[in-house]
């Protein structure tokens, strides 16, 4: 079977990962989903095509697919996607797949990493009640993974900073950072 687009490879594996999800065949689901990864990549000109589904989500909340429509941005990663990444990640509706934004915003090219960082502490910031403590987790981790030692110090002043559970977060990862270059010395 020949594919040109995302949406035709997404119209096919959809409803047998639906089908293996319902069966719980979790091998099968590793399979179907490595196949569509493999797929993805052989495919041109996809840029555009995902702009397309993540321009949609911003403007109606449709995020149908995000669990492969987000792997496929990865699997293809552009600068191109970052801005409306950080806008994704601002929008206050639970239903906006946060964390698989946050876990593509770790994959994308280092030319916009700054870029990148200052969209997280903005919004980290501003304490999207949308996000679950999974998703304020995971910001933190992407800004550590992508950022530098400014990222860590901005990690350990965040400790002090107003709302709760922002203040917790950074808390956990200036320890797990402190904990990391202990081991890294012994």
């Amino acid at each position: 079977m020949s594919f040109k687009t995302i949406g035709q490879l997404v119209e096919y594996y959809e409803p047998k990962m639906i089908e293996t999800g319902k069966n719980r065949d979790f091998t099968a689901g590793q399979k179907l989903t490595t196949e569509f990864i493999q797929r993805v990549e052989m495919l041109n000109d996809v840029e555009n095509e995902i702009i397309e589904y993540l321009d949609n989500g911003i403007l109606t909340g449709d995020w149908k697919s995000s669990y492969l429509w987000i792997p496929a941005a990865i699997t293809r990663p552009s600068e191109r996607y970052v801005e409306h990444y950080l806008k994704m990640i601002c929008i206050n509706d639970s239903k906006v797949p946060f964390w698989k934004i946050l876990d593509a915003l770790a994959y994308m090219p280092k030319s916009v990493t700054s870029q990148i960082v200052e969209g997280l502490k903005e919004s980290i910031e501003l304490n999207n009640p949308s996000w679950s403590e999974e998703d304020l987790k995971k910001s933190f981790e992407v800004l550590m993974w992508i950022g530098d030692k400014e990222e860590v110090k901005y990690i350990e002043d965040m400790r002090k900073f107003e709302i709760p559970r922002i203040a917790e977060m950074a808390k956990y990862w200036d320890e797990w950072l402190k904990e990391d270059e202990d081991d890294e010395d012994e």
